[in-house]
């Protein structure tokens, strides 16, 4: 992270940010800093490609963090949470998992009436 000033706002971004985007538009690291970010600093040259192996191993590792969440989403047991603290989009899946009818409410406060009326 630097801390980064155009002389009206300062603002505490990470160095790539400031090489990718900041340093283009105005910005400057302050004048306090302990590292100055060089420009392209970290950056691969033309020379250092990044092996098609490391690549691939990104997307899966993507993939896979996308599967661990649908599950996750898939295992929630909503009877479990308080309908207090459920959001709008849970009570609405609850709901359905209760085989009730919802279509036309709109707030949280009818929802909760209507699941609390048939549980």
């Amino acid at each position: 992270m630097i801390t980064i000033t155009n002389g009206q706002m300062t603002l505490t971004v990470p160095n790539a940010s400031y090489r990718g985007f900041f340093a283009a538009s105005g910005f400057h690291p302050l004048a306090d800093q302990e590292h100055v970010v060089a420009p392209n600093d970290n950056l691969p040259t033309q020379d250092e490609e990044t092996p098609e192996s490391a690549i691939l191993d990104e997307e899966t590792d993507k993939s896979e963090d996308v599967s661990e969440a649908e599950a996750e989403n898939e295992e929630v047991d909503l009877s479990e949470i308080p309908l207090g603290e459920m959001d709008f989009y849970q009570l609405s899946d609850y709901a359905d998992q209760l085989g009730l009818d919802h279509k036309g409410i709109r707030s949280k406060k009818e929802l909760r009436a209507l699941i609390r009326a048939n549980i």
